[in-house]
């Protein structure tokens, strides 16, 4: 007889109301009111998630509000999510989600929101094709769910160069021509520039993008942007990946393209990471010391798509993300 897995508990020390209700009734919830109630539950049913307000419980004579934060401050060290109430009841699954991906546990992606990520800079051969493929590949093969890949570049088709083979196109899956070919997983939709041209103005474009990203939870853009469908990806992207490497060029480009995105940024609220790639020497990580993620360049890796390559990427994505991997590869967290 096989015993049903227990749910990871979530501890809410909160009085605001509708927490509680927030919370998927599959998962198991500890309250607390004061901070001796929390701290044992904190010791007790070591939650994933903690939605707290210090301020909001009463302080108990054996146990002072410091001595709680500071225990949360540890422990949030050692993976624990700490949430306050107002960010967890306007998006109470993506924490969810974040909090179950830190334990290892993959149903924390199918909680969080679809991602559509735009990747790109003004300048070429920074490597955001292999890029786009990898967190393509490895997310597919980790979740087992969706993941699509979308050219929208300039000239000829570089993912349909790339991948060989008889590829589909954007234009003919738009046009009814054709469905999706899949790669490792992920469906890939290359595109021309010319085919780009075509389809600007097609007025069955959106709905088929619309389908790609219902049937993906991860869909990627490679994009460039001079493409005629810049302004329609960039509409739809929940995260934008800006790609650099460490060459002079690529620097400015990306610190030009930085300064462009940034108004459009922070008028819809989008998430921008900056990863620098191709990175050789110690001179070159000072180069791009802005950068949220530097990955080393191997022409080994680059040509397998490897996982290395993407799951920094996919960390930036969807936070704890490396931990699932940790805990999936039997590389859990070490004790401190």
């Amino acid at each position: 007889m096989f015993r049903k897995k227990k749910r990871p508990y979530l501890l809410i020390a909160s009085r605001a109301p509708g927490i509680v209700d927030a919370v998927p009734e599959e998962y198991p919830v500890r309250e607390a009111v004061s901070t001796r109630g929390a701290a044992q539950a904190l010791n007790e049913v070591r939650p994933i998630l903690a939605v707290v307000d210090t301020n909001e419980l009463t302080e108990t004579a054996d146990l002072p509000r410091e001595a709680l934060e500071r225990t949360l401050a540890a422990l949030q060290e050692d993976g624990l999510l700490v949430v306050p109430p107002a960010d967890f009841l306007t998006e109470p699954e993506r924490w969810l989600g974040e909090a179950l991906l830190r334990t290892g546990l993959r149903e924390g992606v199918r909680l969080m929101p679809p991602r559509v990520v735009l990747v790109t800079n003004y300048v070429g051969g920074v490597g955001k094709t292999t890029l786009s493929l990898a967190m393509a590949k490895r997310f597919a093969e980790q979740t087992r769910l969706g993941a699509a890949v979308v050219e929208a570049g300039i000239g000829g088709s570089v993912l349909a160069t790339r991948l060989g083979g008889e590829r589909p196109s954007l234009y003919e899956i738009v046009t009814g021509q054709a469905k999706a070919s899949s790669w490792n997983g992920a469906d890939v939709y290359p595109m021309s520039g010319r085919e780009a041209q075509a389809l600007a103005d097609d007025p069955r474009l959106p709905a088929v993008l619309d389908a790609v990203q219902r049937a993906h939870p991860l869909t990627v853009y490679d994009a460039f942007p001079s493409n005629p469908l810049w302004r329609i990806v960039l509409g739809r992207a929940t995260d934008i990946l800006l790609v650099t490497d460490p060459r002079d060029e690529a620097v400015a480009q990306t610190e030009s393209m930085f300064r462009d995105l940034q108004p459009y940024i922070e008028e819809r609220g989008l998430r921008l990471h900056l990863a620098a790639n191709k990175v050789r020497t110690w001179g070159e990580k000072v180069a791009v010391s802005d950068a949220a993620v530097r990955l080393a360049y191997s022409e080994r890796l680059a040509q397998e798509y490897a996982a290395s390559l993407a799951d920094p990427l996919l960390n930036l994505l969807y936070p704890g993300w490396e931990q699932m991997r940790g805990k999936k590869n039997g590389k859990g967290r070490k004790n401190r």
